[in-house]
């Protein structure tokens, strides 16, 4: 089950004592929110497929894109990535499997797209933003290491499962 932008909100509120009518610091827990969720996106990697054209020997990536998975036609070492353009000779289309960030989460009722492991570290990492604000250092420090034994976990788990492709019949 996916946790919702209200769930963790409650969550850290009531973790770190916040009172429901702080509305600075109840905006603070859903910036760090969605600033530990960007952050985690690069981690718990999911991809999309988009067929961008070249034009004048550029193909512009989409915005949310973290980075390319897979091109065809493949590039070659004459071919160069800076940010989100593609540098190439080619001409057409580039079909480009990529990995992608999710969209922010801005309504109460919108749902992490992550690992259940990481959703966790999502609620440590706001914990962490917040205890800093009010120069609570250890606290923060506790925290901290309890995202980052998260984000450990996750990987940990990963690597374990091998990276496949299925196909599918349509």
């Amino acid at each position: 089950m996916n946790l919702t932008l209200q769930d963790i909100t409650q969550t850290v509120i009531k973790l770190l004592n916040i009172k429901e009518d702080d509305t600075n610091s109840i905006s603070l827990v859903k910036n760090s929110i969605n600033e530990s969720y960007f952050l985690l996106c690069k981690i718990d990697r999911r991809v999309a497929r988009s067929y961008i054209p070249i034009i004048n020997g550029i193909a512009t990536m989409p915005p949310n894109s973290l980075g390319i998975v897979k091109c065809t036609p493949e590039l070659g070492v004459e071919d160069k990535v800076y940010g989100n353009s593609i540098l190439t000779d080619k001409t057409g289309v580039l079909e480009v499997l990529y990995f992608y960030v999710r969209e922010p989460l801005i309504l109460d009722d919108d749902e992490l797209d992550l690992s259940t492991t990481l959703q966790q570290a999502v609620i440590n990492y706001a914990c962490y933003i917040m205890c800093l604000s009010k120069n609570e250092i250890n606290q923060a420090e506790s925290f901290y290491r309890a995202y980052v034994r998260n984000v450990t976990q996750f990987e940990e788990m990963n690597q374990g499962i091998p990276e496949t492709v299925v196909e599918v019949d349509y």
